[in-house]
């Protein structure tokens, strides 16, 4: 072997390790403490916005040309294409096609991969599509929450001021709000026991509602 072919390989084997030593940083930030309802809500949010072509179950043109290897029907397959789910997805806007992922959206995906995926990607909640520029009709959901629901639903509530509200589920935040997207949905959106006293929300306050839900309900209940 040649000193010159020596000094290539050698040249090679250089970038080869600084390029091991400086690619730690799919691992991202840490896991934030209290995030089980973020962590939720970013695993809806790949079943949602990614599996219409990441699952294994697709195939053909039905994949609109994803790879057929890069599939996210597991938190392990999330864990093993995490990089490529940060960089394509959250540090910039490429997927999903046409136009990404909110910020809100991005930050709950990130705590989601910071966390280890420990949840599998689900089933989205029966929410519907969360609408393009409906950033008003957002907030007027929050405020909905906070008007009609949080005047039993408070942490800063206790006893007959309650009205009977179960101790523990409150909606001050938008993270109480998400961890019981559900069943605020069914009983307010999709049935009519809530509020209670006949006092039931109007058709415009179920729609309104129900896109703050489908939306990620990213904003803090405020009046």
């Amino acid at each position: 072997m040649s000193k010159q072919t020596i000094r290539i390989l050698a040249f090679l084997s250089a970038i080869v390790l600084a390029a091991v030593g400086c690619g730690g940083d799919d691992d991202g930030g840490e896991c934030p403490d209290n995030s089980t309802a973020d962590q939720m809500m970013g695993a809806m949010l790949i079943a949602s916005q990614c599996q219409g072509c990441h699952l294994a179950s697709l195939t053909g043109a039905a994949r609109n040309n994803a790879p057929p290897n890069v599939n996210f029907d597991t938190a392990e397959d999330v864990m093993n294409r995490e990089g490529r789910i940060r960089a394509r997805a959250i540090d910039s806007s490429g997927m999903p096609p046409g136009g990404g992922l909110t910020q809100a959206q991005k930050d709950l995906v990130e705590i989601y991969l910071d966390c280890g995926a420990m949840q599998a990607p689900a089933a989205p909640m029966p929410f519907g599509e969360c609408p393009d520029t409906s950033t008003a009709d957002q907030t007027m959901g929050a405020m909905i929450v906070a008007n009609k629901c949080n005047g039993c639903h408070s942490a800063n509530l206790t006893g007959a001021d309650r009205d009977d509200a179960p101790v523990g589920i409150d909606f001050d935040t938008a993270a109480n709000v998400q961890a019981r997207a559900a069943r605020i949905y069914a009983r307010s959106v999709d049935g009519s026991t809530m509020p209670p006293g006949g006092n039931a929300l109007t058709a415009d306050e179920k729609e309104k509602l129900r896109i703050y839900l489908a939306c990620g309900a990213t904003q803090t209940p405020t009046p």
